[in-house]
């Protein structure tokens, strides 16, 4: 199991900076928020959550939608073994 420190220095390695990082015994929650989709997806997160840690086996990937002026999120779990 990766420690917190070189999750974050891998997603940040390959781009992706997320707001939230949550570890739960072997499962990762990955938040990441926004305002306007832009054409962004979970799906997409999960991708480069998956590209920055091969070793990802991706559970979840979901759109944490809220009306402003919530937050709103994507969110994708995924274990590391």
């Amino acid at each position: 199991m990766l420690k917190r420190s070189e999750i974050i220095k891998k997603l940040e390695k390959a781009g992706f900076y997320p707001d939230k990082i949550s570890i739960k015994k072997d499962q990762v929650t990955v938040k990441k928020g926004y305002f306007y989709r832009f054409g962004e997806t979970a799906e997409h997160i999960a991708e480069m959550v998956k590209k920055a840690i091969p070793e990802a086996h991706i559970l979840q990937a979901q759109d944490e939608w809220k009306v402003w002026p919530k937050n709103s999120y994507f969110i994708v779990k995924f274990l590391i073994r």
